[in-house]
């Protein structure tokens, strides 16, 4: 590939950027924003310019009038001195001096002029830049809404006139009626655990409680037998003790008897 064809390349590439940047209207505001930024540098930079050679022709214009006011003093010190031919030279550049004093009143009369026009390009060139930023500003604004209501509209056009809605609250009932059925279901494992643990302990709580009731009643029941067979034993004692009493008292009567018999 020849120079020529590299620079075309590169040419070619670099307009495709710029045309590619002023397609984006961001783009394009923001380059006419720089391009206005652009324009005023240069408007304050020859403004800087103007005024700096406007003092110096000032400056020259104040020395070539002090030289005027020495041409006189000099023209008025030849004539008391009786030298008319100095005189005459006195005046004679005293003459120029002023021509060239008038070229500078012109010049720095021009600049003047020249001064004032590119303040005002300079103001007009400000406001224009604070107008255009503001409207950018503004247009950046209505350009990112049209484009959301553009979306709005194509997602409205894809989904139904209801833009989606019905879809969604179908989505919303459905999760509703899952979450309902994950409660219920939680709600039931709930119950049933609480009825496997009834029957697992009963009426009378658990198991070692009922072992521990039927050991209880196991050991009165005995207790109570042994209470009956003391009691039976406790009854027939009783009774022999009684007969034996009863036989005592009957010899002790007879005895007596025995006794009364003999005393009679």
């Amino acid at each position: 590939m020849g120079i020529l064809d590299r620079t075309s390349d590169l040419f070619g590439a670099k307009m495709n950027s710029l045309l590619d940047r002023l397609e984006d209207p961001d783009e394009q505001l923001d380059y006419t924003y720089e391009r206005l930024q652009d324009e005023l540098s240069k408007v304050e930079s020859a403004l800087t310019d103007l005024v700096t050679e406007k003092k110096r022709l000032e400056a020259r214009r104040d020395d070539v009038e002090s030289r005027v006011a020495d041409r006189n003093e000099q023209a008025r010190e030849a004539v008391a001195a009786g030298r008319d031919d100095l005189a005459r030279e006195a005046l004679r550049r005293k003459r120029a001096e002023m021509q060239d004093l008038d070229d500078l009143e012109a010049d720095i009369d021009e600049l003047e002029s020249a001064q004032q026009t590119l303040l005002e390009r300079r103001d007009d060139l400000e406001r224009r830049i604070e107008r255009f930023r503001t409207e950018r500003e503004q247009l950046k604004a209505r350009r990112k809404a049209a484009e959301a209501d553009l979306t709005v509209s194509e997602t409205m056009a894809d989904t139904g006139e209801d833009g989606g809605l019905s879809e969604a609250d179908t989505a919303i009932g459905d999760v509703a009626d899952r979450t309902a059925e994950l409660e219920a279901r939680t709600a039931a494992l709930e119950e049933l655990d609480e009825q496997d643990a009834l029957g697992r302990t009963g009426v009378f709580g658990d198991e070692d409680d009922i072992e521990a009731e039927l050991d209880r009643i196991q050991t009165d029941d005995e207790i109570e037998s042994e209470l009956a067979l003391l009691r039976d034993e406790l009854g027939e004692t009783t009774d022999d003790t009684e007969s034996a009493g009863a036989g005592a008292t009957g010899e002790a009567d007879d005895a007596g008897d025995e006794e009364s018999g003999d005393s009679a």
